[in-house]
């Protein structure tokens, strides 16, 4: 390769460094400096590479009021993947699509197909000899090079994900999708007999995330999504995204109503108690944290963003969970976290009076409760941050701080807690068909799951979770919600 000579006098214009300083010692340079040397010599730009999974960063790109996106960016950052579920033609795929162009993320997009397997999604040896990859592996390198190489994130988005057999198409990679099993496990193409390279072999990033859209009016149609996958995903409804400025308004005029009422349930609620409920707040900790390093020992691929991982790890660990899931203004202080458990321990109380199940006792449990945990962390700090738009009007500021904390609570039980009760559905159903009959076994005032949803659907609604109220009112009257 034939390079450009340099002369002296344009090495001291592109570093400032005066010629005649070569000539008596070896002058270091700055890799600024030194970069603009090797591109002049090369006759190419050098890209920097430099992760941009920075929430600050994304987020600002958005240039956006629309509180939908921030609740899926949320989500994503809290290391989940997200499905987004609602009727055919509501714009779930364009608004995946549109979110990613604004952030300057690259991603392919596949539609979902009953006749996948893991060779079309992973791969696998072909007849002639050769190898196929599989899309779901192809998407995973580019992944991967991309935050190596550029520092650039690259995803993948399923167009109704209902429409494949799932839980068998994914192969391992089922697995994976949950990105605290990457630490030690890799993506590999199987059938392959001792391979010479690694080439069918690759990591997938912390920060890679399936995007995916699921129809929920041809559900029965359709095939079922099964328990341990739907929890490798936040379960968002696109109507809710739609709504969200008016539930905002509701949290305004809740407070404006009951202000004092509703903060003093709140601020009971967030007092600590003993918990039946086992919570590895150490291991949701550790996990937010979770980071591939660099030569120089500096993150560059975590399951949280960079800049959340690099603030919060400076915390002590005397202080660390009283700082990401605390919010305050002038009246008040709550854990966030100490409201969502308790309000855990408050419906689980109630679900073990029902005792007409297939398996008993229906509980939320605490994995799920984990993934909850870890959005609020993380929705605290962007909003302490000042990342996320005004959640309603006006110019109290305390009462924003209110509707924020609203918000929050009520899309983590909605996204997290809510779809884990959804089978609850069918037993309403069936204990309504059997009133006035035969009584149904367990279906006593006492044991009756149609007045113990009714019950939690109020203590939602006391603490001004409103949408969530609503989807417990849905499943009371025996329908599903996602």
């Amino acid at each position: 390769m034939n390079s450009p000579k340099i002369t002296l006098d344009k090495f001291e214009e592109l570093t400032g460094i005066r010629s005649r300083s070569l000539q008596k010692y070896l002058v270091k340079l700055k890799p600024e400096q030194a970069r603009k040397i090797l591109e002049l010599a090369l006759g190419k730009q050098i890209v920097e590479k430099r992760s941009v999974y920075m929430m600050k960063e994304l987020i600002e790109k958005l240039k956006s009021q629309e509180h939908g996106e921030f609740i899926i960016l949320l989500n994503l950052f809290s290391g989940k993947n997200v499905l987004l579920v609602g009727p055919p033609g509501s714009g779930k795929t364009s608004l995946l699509i549109n979110l990613l162009d604004k952030l300057g993320l690259g991603y392919i997009l596949e539609t979902g197909n009953p006749e996948w397997t893991p060779f079309d999604t992973i791969g696998g040896p072909l007849a002639t000899g050769s190898v196929k990859k599989g899309f779901i592996f192809n998407v995973v390198e580019k992944s991967k090079n991309a935050i190596e190489k550029e520092g650039k994130l690259y995803w993948l988005i399923i167009d109704e994900i209902n429409r494949a057999n799932i839980d068998l198409a994914f192969g391992k990679f089922f697995t994976l999708l949950d990105p605290i099993h990457r630490k030690k496990e890799k993506l590999e193409i199987p059938g392959i007999k001792s391979p010479e390279s690694d080439e069918y072999i690759t990591e997938v990033p912390y920060s890679f995330r399936v995007l995916a859209t699921m129809n929920n009016y041809d559900r029965a149609l359709l095939f079922k999504l099964g328990y341990a996958l739907t929890r490798r995903f936040a379960i968002i409804n696109h109507i809710y995204l739609q709504k969200l400025s008016d539930y905002c308004n509701q949290y305004d005029d809740s407070l404006s109503k009951e202000k004092r009422d509703l903060l003093n349930r709140l601020i009971e609620k967030s007092k600590a108690k003993e918990r039946k409920i086992k919570i590895d707040f150490r291991g949701i900790w550790d996990e937010l944290r979770e980071c591939r390093v660099d030569n120089e020992g500096k993150p560059f691929d975590c399951i949280a963003p960079i800049d959340f991982v690099a603030e919060t790890k400076e915390y002590g660990e005397e202080e660390w969970m009283d700082k990401i899931y605390s919010i305050k203004d002038s009246e008040a202080e709550i854990r966030l976290d100490n409201i969502l458990v308790n309000l855990i321990e408050d419906i689980n109380k109630e679900l073990e009076k029902f005792k007409d199940c297939e398996v008993c006792p229906i509980q939320i449990t605490p994995g799920v409760l984990a993934d909850a945990l870890k959005y609020i962390a993380i929705g605290v700090y962007a909003y302490k941050k000042g990342l996320l738009p005004p959640c309603g009007f006006g110019e109290d500021t305390s009462k924003r701080t209110w509707i924020h904390t609203l918000l929050l609570l009520d899309s983590a039980f909605s996204t997290y807690i809510i779809p884990q009760l959804d089978i609850l559905s069918d037993y309403a159903n069936r204990e309504k068909l059997q009133r006035g009959t035969t009584q149904a076994r367990g279906s006593s005032k006492e044991g009756s799951i149609i007045n113990i949803l009714d019950n939690i659907h109020k203590t939602l609604k006391n603490h001004g979770l409103i949408y969530s109220a609503e989807l417990v009112e849905k499943i009371k009257k025996g329908y599903h919600v996602f």
